[in-house]
């Protein structure tokens, strides 16, 4: 049987927000739905979901924008094949925002994630928007904010807000395939955020709609390249800098180490939670080399926060234990820079997490 009961997580959020949210999407009927660069699975997941959703609800057009490719590992999602991809078809993606009522923005907090280009579009157009996320922090950019970073994944706070609104009932496999691998995903496989009772209430409810969860994993976890498995066995024993004094475990790449192993995005997808099965280490980063930055992923077990972290020293953020930052520094200082900050951040006093269970 279903839980359709309310989840509690919106107790600070006011009816009249909800009842705004709902006129929104009963008056307008041609709908974009945006996430951030370098999708992920959450994103991707939480798009797809709503936009079959919102379809089923009667709306004349909904389309998925994302504004560069998801990794190989999410294309099999149910509608995928309709997203449209800004960096290969930015006139199409542009008439469809242009032409559109009502933008739903999901899985980020900053409208800097989306790119230079998209963010400057929707500036000029001004469309009525709708921002659904789990991210700490955030910059309150859009009209309408519903922002709970007490869900560990987006796709979970969807299934919530679906609820809410009484569309509970257009749940179909597709849909609840596509939510599911976003909690998948952005709980590590329930890893991380999977603290709450609700989560596994929510999981169960979703196999009840036929999905497949097995298949899930397979297709998710189970589809690498015979290079990829060489591209990691490579990283782990030659890139891995163990720093037992700090508890803490990186791994350094740079470009031309990523092209000789013919990276593919979504490669490196995973590779910062290997430190993290170490006895003794907390913290595990991961640094890969960009065209104009380094780009940094961390990782963190326990009460360790490195969104503090990513968001002290690296002009990033996240979540208490899954966050991500950028240097403009050289790989080599970029490192340097890490080693010297996080002795004075592991002898910090601690603030207590935002929100974070």
């Amino acid at each position: 049987m279903l839980s359709t009961q309310l989840s509690d997580r919106f107790e600070q959020s006011t009816d009249r927000r909800w009842s705004e949210l709902e006129h929104l999407l009963r008056q307008l009927s041609r709908v974009v739905i945006l996430t951030h660069k370098n999708p992920d699975g959450d994103a991707v997941g939480s798009a797809l979901g709503m936009m079959r959703i919102l379809n089923k609800a009667g709306h004349h057009r909904v389309s998925v924008i994302i504004p560069d490719s998801s990794p190989a590992f999410l294309r099999w999602l149910p509608g995928y094949s309709s997203i449209l991809v800004y960096e290969r078809n930015p006139e199409s993606a542009e008439k469809e925002l242009t032409s559109a009522e009502l933008v739903i923005m999901v899985d980020f907090n900053d409208p800097e994630r989306l790119g230079t280009e998209i963010q400057t579009l929707l500036e000029k157009i001004a469309k009525p928007s709708v921002l659904i996320d789990h991210h700490p922090g955030g910059t309150g950019f859009a009209r309408y904010n519903f922002s709970f970073p007490q869900f560990g994944s987006t796709a979970e706070l969807i299934y919530e807000i679906l609820k809410r609104l009484r569309l509970i009932d257009l749940l179909d496999t597709d849909s609840a395939t596509c939510l599911l691998t976003g909690i998948i995903t952005d709980t590590l496989g329930f890893k991380v955020s999977s603290s709450s009772p609700a989560l596994f209430r929510t999981v169960a409810d979703l196999l009840e709609y036929g999905v497949k969860i097995d298949e899930i994993f397979n297709r998710v976890y189970n589809q690498f390249s015979a290079e990829r498995l060489r591209f990691t066995g490579y990283c782990l024993s030659e890139k891995m800098v163990i720093l037992p004094d700090l508890q803490t475990a990186y791994i350094w790449l740079t470009k031309e180490e990523m092209n000789r192993f013919s990276h593919q995005k979504g490669d490196t997808e995973g590779l910062v939670n290997y430190p993290l099965s170490i006895a003794g280490i907390s913290i595990a980063v991961l640094f890969t080399e960009q065209d104009d930055h380094i780009k940094l992923s961390l990782r963190s077990k326990g009460d360790l926060p490195v969104n503090e972290l990513a968001s002290k020293y690296f002009k990033g953020g996240g979540h208490l234990n899954a966050a991500g930052g950028k240097s403009y520094r050289s790989m080599k200082e970029t490192l340097a820079y890490f080693e010297k900050i996080l002795k004075e951040f592991l002898n910090q006093p601690k603030l207590p997490p935002d929100n974070e269970k």
